[in-house]
């Protein structure tokens, strides 16, 4: 299990500047080949993320693709 905190503690340093979006727009997956693709859901918003992970991988098997989720209880997990 490695959670969203942990991968910011292993790979986010002091001083880096982070970009973060959402959700706005159109909600799709954009065809960019060379860029990781970073996903952070919770709950049921896990649902439209498996699709765009999937697809991503299948059309380009060298792509990073990250999907954090979190359900604070299994009730919660989708």
């Amino acid at each position: 299990r490695y959670s969203f905190s942990q991968f910011l503690h292993d790979h986010v340093k002091e001083n880096d500047v982070l970009q973060v979006k959402g959700p706005l727009g159109r909600f799709i997956l954009k065809d960019d080949r060379k860029s990781p693709l970073a996903l952070l859901a919770a709950g049921i918003g896990i649902t439209p993320f498996i699709s765009m992970a999937m697809t991503a991988l299948e059309n380009n098997r060298s792509r990073p693709v990250l999907l954090f989720y979190q359900a604070t209880t299994p009730d919660q997990a989708a």
